[in-house]
């Protein structure tokens, strides 16, 4: 059998994509770490006005992903569902794994459709439109019909397990990172040159998706309190995002504008971490982000606020400083501890770093979805070491 060509199992990821962030970077680092011999990972978009996916798309193709784009053009969800059975039909997609209340909707019905396995991976609920409300409000009906459903993080359980959930059908797959990707030193000193910082300045800084749910605005009303405090500091924000206009006119009437850098997307965000004396995640809501995870593998002091399944990584003075959303002051202690004790914040950082290299690396996560994608299929680990 080892000259034969095998028939490998197709699994399709669909994610509608607002742009290259934490979700798409997690989705990539296990597409590619799931194909093998026995298994076929797509990743699919679907195609909007804006070809906010563009980036995605052209990240899963630089990292060898084959991807899959669905042109909905805009006609509404039916077409949508339509033009996903069409595409697994033609591909023989035998898994479908949806990521977002979007994908869980559409991806149920046309799964249904074709017969398929259909597995939801959930990172949370955020509801920051009405919009948004409404489709949360059907994703937490349809997801009881999955054949599973992956936390990435085990705060969601309990709010699975309330909405009718069988816990049979839920299993825990912590984000994971490859840190073999982080164990070379960045020259951070590029940043300071970029964005003309004096080379004694303590850079605080956070990467993400610049909306509401992020809770950047108690980050700027921290960030006053910090400067005024320790002047030689400055904050980076990485990013973009729907809020980026009213957060820049916020540093304005804080007077702080002078001492927030807003960078806008960057691809070479490993300039930045390496940059940080401190990252910040000030969020309001979370599942298990990958942007802590990245800043740990590169040694930072982390400051986070405790939701979603930050818990899991930051526990408070071990691997990070831990406080309550929305807390100014919480944010405020925590960056100053960083800053004034930097003997104690590295140390939180390498036992930050020794903790994802025991619990979250990418092999841990592709062999437990591997697992997964077995059981769902009915397919004995004894008939895949056969094959393979």
């Amino acid at each position: 059998m080892g000259n034969e060509k095998l028939n490998k199992i197709n699994v399709l990821h669909l994610r509608s994509s607002g742009g290259y962030f934490g979700a798409e970077a997690v989705i990539l680092s296990l597409t590619k770490g799931l194909n093998d011999k026995y298994f076929d990972n797509y990743i699919s978009c679907f195609k909007n006005r804006n070809n906010s996916q563009t980036e995605f798309i052209k990240q899963a193709n630089k990292e060898g992903i084959k991807t899959l784009i669905l042109n909905g053009e805009n006609k509404g969800i039916f077409n949508d569902i339509q033009k996903l059975i069409t595409l697994l039909k033609a591909n023989n997609i035998k898994i479908l794994c949806t990521h977002g209340y979007k994908e869980d909707i559409i991806g149920f019905f046309a799964a249904k459709v074709t017969g398929i396995k259909k597995v939801a991976m959930v990172h949370g609920w955020t509801g920051h439109t009405f919009r948004v409300k409404i489709y949360e409000i059907l994703d937490k009906f349809i997801l009881r019909f999955f054949d599973r459903i992956i936390i990435v993080t085990e705060s969601l359980k309990s709010k699975l397990l309330k909405m009718g959930i069988s816990e049979s059908k839920i299993i825990t797959i912590h984000n994971a990172i490859d840190l073999d990707k982080y164990s070379y030193n960045t020259d951070g000193e590029k940043v300071k040159t970029e964005f003309n910082i004096d080379a004694s300045e303590k850079i605080v800084g956070t990467i993400g998706r610049l909306s509401k749910e992020k809770g950047y605005k108690y980050l700027l009303k921290t960030a006053k309190e910090v400067v005024r405090q320790y002047p030689n500091v400055k904050f980076i924000i990485v990013g973009e995002g729907s809020e980026r206009e009213n957060l820049v006119k916020m540093s304005k009437e804080l007077r702080i504008q002078d001492k927030v850098i807003f960078t806008g997307y960057r691809k070479d965000i490993e300039l930045f971490f390496s940059a940080f004396n401190v990252f910040v995640l000030p969020s309001l809501t979370e599942g298990l982000p990958n942007v802590i995870l990245e800043a740990l593998a590169f040694r930072k002091p982390v400051v986070a606020t405790n939701v979603g399944g930050v818990g899991e990584l930051v526990r408070h003075k071990e691997t990070g400083w831990l406080t309550e959303s929305a807390n100014i002051n919480g944010l405020f202690e925590g960056i100053s501890f960083c800053l004034m004790n930097q003997t104690e914040a590295q140390q939180m950082a390498r036992n930050g770093h020794k903790l994802i290299k025991e619990r979250f690396t990418v092999e841990q996560r592709v062999t437990k979805m591997e697992d997964l994608y077995r059981e769902i299929l009915g397919i004995k680990q004894k008939e895949t070491n056969e094959k393979n």
